[in-house]
């Protein structure tokens, strides 16, 4: 099955880790995960625009470096979906930009003991938020 590649944005301070948590329609319940979204043809060039326009609309926040960590086969036996999954830093705040069915959505901060204790304990169950963690860990070593 083919479907639009995504990307997802895991902002860091230097201390602290930005989510997003929304309604997911599919599991019935909200879910903690990084910012991500859609490719879309017309508003972005490449798989950095989608995550600079994912993280600035999801969160209002804007990077002014975006590292690339990675790409994710999400689902390879289903669906040739894959995440391109970027580290955003040298953040500035803004206003969220959420489209109509995010409205719900709320962001935080959280510290990286914080997140690996959620994924520890299932507070956050998106896989593809669970395996882009494990990149940043994979990349950054020094955060643990």
């Amino acid at each position: 099955m083919d479907t639009a590649d995504i990307a997802l944005v895991v902002p860091y301070d230097g201390e602290r880790l930005h989510l997003v948590e929304q309604y997911r329609y599919p599991v019935a319940g909200r879910r903690w995960e990084f910012p991500s979204g859609s490719t879309d043809s017309e508003l972005d060039a490449d798989a950095e625009a989608v995550a600079l326009r994912e993280l600035r609309e999801e969160t209002g926040l804007v990077a002014a470096t975006l590292t690339r960590l990675g790409t994710l086969d999400v689902a390879p036996s289903m669906i040739n979906h894959q995440c391109r999954v970027f580290l955003a830093t040298s953040l500035s705040q803004g206003e969220p930009e959420r489209d109509l069915e995010e409205q719900g959505m709320r962001s935080a901060w959280f510290k990286h003991a914080d997140v690996r204790r959620m994924i520890a304990d299932g507070d956050i169950t998106d896989a593809k938020s669970v395996a882009a963690f494990a990149l940043l860990l994979v990349r950054s070593a020094p955060l643990g």
